[in-house]
């Protein structure tokens, strides 16, 4: 069981964060805008609950975020984007505050299916690979 009642779901662009918080508890939804500035969502994600959990979707912003926030001391997972299944209401009204909600709501219901993060030297590997095909 998870020791955590906040959940903040994040819509990850090569240049922007945006960030959107939800309190199961309370109801409490909080947002935020970052650059791509893992040090200062981390200290938000610190102001709204140290014991927060984070997801982003995984694409091809990778896994930097990822290991920077967990270096940092947060807790976050990327969450496989083929695996959920938005209503397609929420496909008509697009943008980067509804994605984040989105997302912190289906990580505080445990419908988020985690990818596996690579670590550096696996990374490494495979971008070995690539560059010898």
């Amino acid at each position: 069981m998870l020791d955590t009642t906040t959940f903040i779901g994040l819509d990850v662009h090569a240049r922007s964060i945006k960030a959107v918080s939800l309190d199961v508890m309370t109801g409490e939804v909080r947002c935020a805008t970052f650059g791509y500035d893992a040090g200062a969502v981390a200290e938000w994600v610190r102001s709204v609950d140290p014991k927060a959990r984070c997801v982003y979707e995984s694409g091809v912003t990778g896994f930097d975020l990822q290991k920077r926030l967990s270096g940092l001391g947060v807790d976050c997972v990327v969450g496989a984007v083929s695996k959920m299944i938005k209503p397609s209401a929420d496909r008509r009204r697009k943008n980067d505050r509804n994605d984040a909600e989105f997302l912190a709501r289906m990580l505080s219901v445990g419908n988020v299916v985690e990818v596996w993060v690579p670590d550096d030297e696996c990374e490494a590997a495979r971008d070995l690979m690539l560059a010898l095909i």
